[in-house]
Formats: C-alpha cells, structure tokens, sequence
C-alpha cells in the first residue's frame, strides 16, 4: 500500500528472499521495484512474537487484501 501511496515521491527498491520453515534468506542484491512477496508476517513468527500477534497480522491482512482497507 505504501509503494502505491508513495510512488510519485519515491522510487522503490527491494531485496528478494528465500522463505524455509525454520528462516528468511535475504540475497542483499538491490532490486528496482516495489516487492511482490510478504515476509513481514513470517519474520515475526522467526523473531518469536506470539501466536496471537501474528494470527492477529494474519488476519488484518487478509481483509485489507479483501476490502483494500485497513480496519481499525
């Protein structure tokens, strides 16, 4: 959402990543472009937040990619 709201200010760039059960593997070779990929939800898991927080991201971000809103 930010890349869209911001992409006449900025450019965007990015990292690609490599997503296993156990960790995120950055390549750390910038890329043009606005990532296509969501590893923010999975890296909290990695960085042991609790369930609930991360079943409550889950949930978030599958109704904004429902209703393109984000609920308060």
């Amino acid at each position: 959402e930010l890349t869209r709201m911001l992409a006449n200010l900025y450019d965007n760039f990015h990292f690609s990543e490599r997503i296993t059960n156990h960790d995120v593997e950055f390549d750390y070779i910038i890329k043009s472009g606005p990532s296509h990929t969501k590893n923010a939800i999975k890296l909290l898991y990695f960085l042991g937040f609790d369930d609930s927080i991360i079943d409550n991201a889950q949930k978030l971000v599958h109704n904004f990619e429902d209703t393109k809103a984000w609920s308060i």
